[in-house]
């Protein structure tokens, strides 16, 4: 299907390509230095043992212990790590339409469905290999599907899962206390202030368990109140608009979505705010995804996938828009026109738009250099017997690079005095920026500069 366009391309030089190489390092590590010895904390160093490991703490590591378990099903492959998002994406899915059917019937969940199976931000997110992505958000959804049923036991365990995969769960237990409740009445107010006490302790357990919570704090400090991106470069809200929703959203949501959610926001809400409605389902599950783009608007303003988390609300909300306009109209040859033209309207530049963005992505990178990743990474090995390491004037220094290369890598290296300094005393990199550059036993045997680096 559609999700799955580029199921076995290689990583490239894009955010899709960063994250899933990185995760892709860090569960393959795994098998090599080892799930006691690592106590389950994912370690991020390129080549393996006998390098140090570098570990990535900011994030609990559900995900990536899933993709290492495909990875022991299936080999080290591309497509494996990203069959373990596209599964969950499928579930999610299938979790969505099964409350759309509850709560709107047949019709809307029908509805639901074709939008989502062709909306770009489902299927050019579903394979996201990153925390954020469809196995949180396929876990977030299980857990509402049991509150709806009232089965809080087992939502307690999908959230629990959740939480294990990455911070964003913790916004539910928040949005369940003072959203309108979208549930049968009354309110189990002692279940939800257990969750929010629940959600506190899992925080602090995991947290502590990774690096202590100052240090995860101190993460969500620079996504919820710096106005800098990682790079140091500063950006305002206008730019913020502008590249979010002028960008993003637009490419990602298509316009006619963003009109039919805008219509939808702005007939429904305030009727929403007032009076208990089933309605009250979509409004949870869009700021569950708003949530997340507002707390960390430092990352959404520079990751297009930030906005994965509005995939569920996104299709159910245009669905009841067109759920309404079928019902203004009378049962005959002028509803199914006017409904069909409207899902028209939306699925076609929908279809057109994912095939776009899996050809040309928002986030492309080096696209002014005249090698991909990959091949970097091929002649490095080329060059670089194992257990020994090189050095690269590439500055990229995209996850991919190092992911293919699998040997000890500094990067950067484009000046004489730098690359003496780095034969005297080798250090090299953990991919992503993900740490401090590190020494190991590995001796530099090889020096890559690519063509286009000559003429400097």
């Amino acid at each position: 299907g559609l999700r799955s366009i580029g199921i076995t391309a290689p990583w490239g030089a894009d955010n899709f390509g960063t994250a899933g190489a990185f995760f892709s390092i860090a569960a393959r590590n795994y098998a090599r230095y080892g799930y006691l010895a690592t106590h389950l904390v994912p370690v991020v160093t390129a080549e393996g043992p006998p390098s140090p490991a570098v570990y990535y703490v900011h994030h609990p590591p559900l995900l990536e212990l899933l993709v290492s378990a495909s990875f022991a099903l299936f080999g080290v492959h591309e497509w494996a790590a990203r069959l373990v998002p596209l599964a969950f994406s499928l579930a999610s899915l299938g979790l969505l339409v099964h409350l759309a059917t509850r709560f709107y019937g047949e019709r809307v969940a029908l509805l639901t469905l074709v939008i989502a199976a062709t909306l770009p931000l489902e299927n050019h997110l579903a394979m996201h290999v990153d925390v954020q992505g469809s196995v949180l958000l396929a876990l977030v959804l299980a857990t509402v599907t049991c509150l709806a049923h009232r089965r809080y036991g087992a939502a307690v365990a999908f959230f629990t899962l959740g939480a294990a995969v990455d911070w964003p769960a913790l916004y539910l237990p928040i949005l369940l206390a003072v959203a309108p409740w979208p549930f049968e009445f009354p309110r189990p107010r002692r279940f939800v202030a257990g969750l929010l006490l629940y959600s506190a302790i899992v925080f602090l357990a995991l947290s502590s368990w990774l690096s202590g919570p100052n240090t995860v704090l101190g993460l969500l400090h620079e996504r919820a109140l710096s106005f800098r991106s990682d790079g140091g470069v500063p950006f305002g809200l206008a730019e913020w608009l502008h590249t979010v929703v002028g960008w993003y959203l637009w490419h990602l949501c298509t316009p006619a979505v963003l009109v039919a959610l805008v219509i939808w926001l702005v007939w429904r809400v305030p009727v929403l705010l007032r009076a208990p409605h089933p309605e009250r389902l979509t409004l949870l599950l869009l700021l569950f995804g708003l949530t997340h783009m507002i707390v960390g608007f430092q990352g959404a303003y520079q990751h297009e996938f930030w906005a994965t988390y509005l995939r569920a609300g996104v299709p159910l909300a245009c669905a009841l828009v067109l759920e309404q306009l079928a019902a203004a109209l009378p049962q005959d040859w002028r509803r199914t026109l006017v409904v069909g033209a409207g899902l028209a309207i939306i699925v076609v530049p929908g279809v057109v738009g994912t095939v776009r963005l899996a050809a040309h992505p928002l986030s492309a990178r080096m696209l002014d250099a005249d090698y991909t990743p990959s091949e970097l990474a091929e002649a490095i090995r080329s060059c670089t017997p194992a257990g020994t390491g090189a050095f690269t004037s590439d500055y990229y220094g995209e996850s991919a690079t190092f992911f293919y290369a699998d040997r000890p890598l500094a990067i950067s290296v484009v000046t004489v005095d730098a690359l003496a300094q780095r034969l005297r005393r080798p250090r090299y990199h953990p991919p992503g920026g993900s740490g401090a550059p590190y020494e190991g036993p590995a001796t530099p045997t090889c020096f890559v500069m690519p063509r286009l680096h000559e003429q400097y």
